[in-house]
Order: C-alpha cells, then structure tokens, then sequence
C-alpha cells in the first residue's frame, strides 16, 4: 500500500488486473475508514452535546448522512487519484486521503529504537558464535 498511494508508483507495478482491482478496493477501504472517522470527529465536534432525545438523534442522522457523502466523495477520490498522471508529490494536495495515507506509510520512524533493538540482538548472535568455537 505504501507503493500505492505514492503519486510516482501508483498502480503502475500492478499487471495483473484482478489484483490491481482488489488493490483499489483495498485502498478505497483504508481512506473510506479515514474519511470516517474525520465525519465522526466533524460531527462531534459541529453539535454541543444535548441531553434531549430528539437532539440526539438528529445528530445520528447528520453522522450517517456524512457518512454517506464521505463514501461518494472517497470513491470518486481515490478514482481521480488513480487516473491521475502526475507523479509529483505535491499533487497529493488535490487528495488528503490519500495523502494522509501517504505520510503514514512511508514516513521513516523518527526514533532509533528500532535501530537499537537490532544491535543488542547482535551481541547474543556474537556471544553464541563465540561459544560455539
């Protein structure tokens, strides 16, 4: 997915069709869960909380109604990002889902940690090489 949602890679890689439908459907999943949880925030956040029934269901209504959009409006993003042929990364500004996606996925983690963890292993591997002589 990293390589789908980069402007120069694309779906470009993907010969086969059936898997470069299934990848679509794929990242038309992940930004439709993204655009979600952005209408489920914008909701929240729109509407003061209410104690009456009917305020509360008004603002059921509003979220599923955005929901709704939010589904239209992913498919027809992710389409234009997939027919679209620049390769610049600063056409993701056209698609923020897909951009948010992007900066998820192929953003270097800014710890070392990782880097860390990788060395102490190192020195179990040594002190077995070692032994075993």
């Amino acid at each position: 997915m990293a390589a789908a949602v980069h402007p120069k890679f694309k779906l470009d890689w993907v010969d086969d069709p059936t898997a470069k439908a299934q990848l679509v459907e794929l990242l038309k999943h992940l930004v439709q869960q993204t655009a979600g949880n952005q209408a489920t925030t914008e909701v929240q956040a729109d509407q003061p909380p209410t104690t009456t029934t009917t305020d509360f269901f008004a603002r059921l209504a509003a979220k599923r109604q955005s929901n709704i959009d939010g589904r239209v409006d992913v498919a027809s993003e992710v389409e234009k990002y997939t027919s679209d042929n620049s390769a610049e990364i600063s056409s993701l500004v056209q698609y923020p889902h897909i951009r948010q996606w992007y900066l998820q996925l192929n953003t270097g983690l800014p710890a070392s940690a990782a880097v860390e963890r990788l060395f102490s292993g190192w020195s179990c591997v040594f002190s077995f090489a070692i032994a075993s002589k």
